[in-house]
């Protein structure tokens, strides 16, 4: 008899039985805790009718009875073939939300907050029509099928956002609230062909750190935010799908070393632009434009961009770009159509790569203080460009530059035979310093950009220093002759230069002073090269020689700025590069 059991074979059975009987309470609490409600929509009473927060609404099974309770926290709710509009008036929180592609009525969220868990939201058909209270998701958002319109809060999402056409209607995603992606790890943000979109705020707080804070952009016709962009944690990445980017408020990337941003393709900005000191701007191609239509603040922290197009249509003095917090660069082209684009208010610098045109519209204006550029300088008639401090370097090959100049300083120094080429147009004015010089052998030729017609250039009486150039079709147009004493050329067609040539073994020391015309081909440098005993020259125009520090500063000075911002490149390139390799494209 089990009565005379020991009493250590009693205690023993009787402790499994315990452990058995917790296992089985425990799967039975787990299965209640995280049960599947279907809506019913059965409420007993005109007031019940259609909420969500009445228990007869509720079945346990597809097309079941109402009276299974109120979906919570641990539950999954389906939306399944019923016309009916549920209605949420009170704070909402469960696993996960399914809205059947079978689904043809509407959840209406109206004023109480929507709290959805790691199960997220599946969406194919019907309607969710958001309220003024938030939206949080814990896990990914999926729509194939229907409308998503009125979330005018904020609406924050953990997981991936994918909204595609799954079906013959075409679905529709409306947010004119605020976008957040809070996630963890990366997530994707895929919107497809064939779908109605329309985006205000995006905000990015993505906390996976080094390469798994990306947020994948994949949106068919590229971003568009009627809005505002915030980075304030997490890297925006553009390159991979190569999407264009248009925001029509602020872009603004937080002082946060993981705050980042990569692109290129195009992008557009009607309203500022902060990128703080330890974000990363990572610009590798496509134009930035600046849009607006009032003054837009420009700080990128002197990190390079790619081509830069202003069309600030503000008008007058509400057209303004002034740039702040580190100098303009620019791998690409600069284009002013509209607007007045302004690096000198805060004396900053300005490095072109590509070209910069200014269209033919008395808006389009280029206000600088000391500024390399390395491609052609164009200034149309209408425009406007001035410089009243600063040197205008130009450290390319080959240049030209077309239009009226008001510059301070003018510098071209090469070591490698090129032409300038200038247009005779208006001319340069130069208020300061001019520096135009070769080398022995390598000279600088200056022409006319319509051969046999004069080009104007304005020199006032600061420090000038010429040398080894060949000079054809320049008119200096100020009252003191331009003097080029070592190694130059007199090629023709020039007024008001003297080219100075050195005594040689066979030919005594000459003062050429082109005035006009003429004047034939004479070098110094050759006549130099069979020199026995060179006396000093003799010129009729003064010899003003380069200033103290002046050739070797300035190119002292373009050194350090090309070092420092190969140094910024250097460490866009390493971040990514690392992305790319995590993405398996290295």
């Amino acid at each position: 008899m089990e009565y005379f059991l020991s009493s250590d074979k009693y205690f023993l059975r009787a402790g499994m039985t315990l452990v058995i009987g917790l296992a089985l309470f425990f799967l039975m609490s787990v299965h209640a805790q995280a049960a599947t409600y279907y809506w019913a929509g059965s409420g007993g009473t005109v007031s019940e009718l259609g909420r969500w927060e009445y228990a007869n609404n509720w079945a346990s099974i597809p097309k079941g009875p109402g009276g299974a309770g109120i979906p919570g926290a641990s539950d999954t709710v389906v939306l399944f073939s019923s016309g009916a509009t549920v209605r949420v008036r009170s704070a909402v929180s469960i696993a996960g939300l399914v809205i059947n592609n079978v689904w043809t009525g509407s959840l209406l969220q109206g004023t109480g907050t929507l709290s959805i868990g790691v199960g997220g939201v599946k969406m194919g058909s019907g309607k969710l029509i958001g309220g003024n209270a938030a939206v949080t998701i814990l896990g990914n958002f999926t729509q194939t099928g229907g409308y998503v319109t009125g979330l005018q809060n904020t609406t924050t999402l953990s997981g991936s956002l994918s909204v595609t056409k799954g079906g013959t209607v075409v679905p529709q995603f409306s947010s004119t609230g605020t976008l957040t992606l809070n996630g963890n790890i990366d997530q994707n943000f895929t919107i497809g062909a064939n779908v109605t979109k329309v985006f205000q705020n995006l905000t990015l707080n993505n906390a996976g750190g080094t390469t798994n804070d990306d947020v994948h952009v994949n949106v068919n016709g590229g971003l568009a935010l009627s809005g505002a962009l915030t980075i304030t944690l997490g890297n925006l990445d553009l390159e991979t799908n190569a999407n264009r980017l248009n925001v029509e408020g602020n872009v603004t990337l937080a002082n946060a070393a993981q705050a980042t941003m990569v692109t290129d393709s195009n992008w557009a900005v009607a309203g500022g632009i902060s990128v703080g000191d330890a974000a990363t701007l990572t610009v590798s191609g496509g134009t930035l434009t600046l849009n607006g239509a009032a003054d837009q603040a420009f700080d990128v922290d002197g990190q390079s961009l790619y081509n830069l197009t202003i069309n600030n249509a503000g008008g007058t003095t509400s057209d303004d770009i002034t740039v702040a917090g580190g100098m303009l660069r620019c791998s690409g082209a600069l284009v002013i159509t509209l607007g007045n684009l302004d690096t000198a208010s805060n004396s900053l610098d300005m490095n072109i790569d590509g070209n910069v045109t200014l269209a033919d519209a008395a808006q389009a204006t280029l206000a600088i203080g000391n500024a390399t550029l390395a491609g052609n300088l164009t200034v149309n008639r209408l425009s406007s460009f001035s410089q009243s401090a600063g040197t205008l370097t130009l450290d390319g090959g080959s240049q030209t530059m077309s239009g009226s100049f008001l510059v301070y300083k003018l510098t071209k120094s090469v070591t490698s035979a090129y032409t300038l080429t200038i247009y005779p147009t208006e001319g340069i004015f130069i208020t300061a310093d001019l520096l135009l010089k070769g080398t022995d052998g390598n000279v600088l030729s200056l022409r006319s950009g319509v051969s046999g017609t004069a080009f104007k250039i304005i020199a006032s009486n600061g420090p000038r220093s010429t040398s080894y150039l060949d000079v054809k079709d320049s008119n200096n147009a100020h009252v003191t002759p331009l003097t080029c004493t070592t190694g130059c050329t007199d090629s023709g067609g020039n007024t008001n230069w003297t080219f100075t040539v050195a005594t040689t073994a066979t030919t005594a020391a000459t003062t050429g002073t082109s005035s006009g015309g003429g004047g034939g081909r004479r070098s110094a440098s050759n006549a130099s090269k069979v020199a026995s005993s060179p006396s000093a020259p003799k010129t009729s125009a003064p010899v003003i020689s380069a200033p103290v520090g002046g050739p070797s500063s300035v190119q002292s000075r373009v050194a350090a700025r090309k070092a420092a911002r190969q140094a910024t490149l250097d460490r866009a390139s390493a971040r990514r590069a690392a992305r790319m390799q995590k993405r398996g494209l290295r």
